[in-house]
């Protein structure tokens, strides 16, 4: 295997997985919350905008972070597109609702995501602010090569 072979299959795993579940279930597969859960302290991402919706998912993650530090984003049902990092902050979990399970999409050849050198992925569960987890001169959204990823966890999707 070649070095960057391996690097590659170390920092890519996570984001391996997230795409491989994301393949493995289809669009229309059935979501274990069919309808929307009421909850006062949640936020609540209604649906996808039919453009970008990373603006939208992440301002509902940090209003949430902000207000209270932890809790829960529900996410209506729909196919969501997103053009750079998701940062899932400690405490809270983005949960999805609907008859059918919503999806959140990296459409092909998304500006920013080819550079083997600069690797994002499309959620960072972050150990605090925005930036947490980079090194010097990494773009926002990378990971080092074997960095662990805090806070996540079987439970977390």
């Amino acid at each position: 295997m070649r070095k960057d072979q391996k690097r590659n299959s170390r920092t890519g795993g996570f984001l391996l997985v997230l795409v491989s579940l994301a393949t493995a279930l289809p669009a229309s597969s059935a979501s274990y919350y069919t309808q929307r859960l009421e909850d006062s302290r949640a936020v609540y991402v209604t649906g996808p905008t039919g453009g970008d919706d990373t603006r939208a998912l992440q301002q509902a993650i940090n209003q949430l972070h902000e207000a209270q530090g932890l809790g829960v984003v529900f996410v209506g049902p729909g196919r969501y597109r997103i053009n750079d990092t998701l940062y899932v902050w400690p405490g809270v979990r983005v949960l999805g609702w609907g008859a059918k399970r919503p999806v959140i999409v990296l459409p092909a050849n998304t500006p920013g995501f080819q550079d083997s050198s600069h690797e994002r992925v499309m959620f960072f569960f972050a150990g605090g602010r925005p930036g947490f987890g980079r090194g010097a001169g990494r773009p926002r959204g990378s990971v080092a090569a074997g960095a662990p990823v805090p806070d996540a966890n079987p439970g977390t999707f």
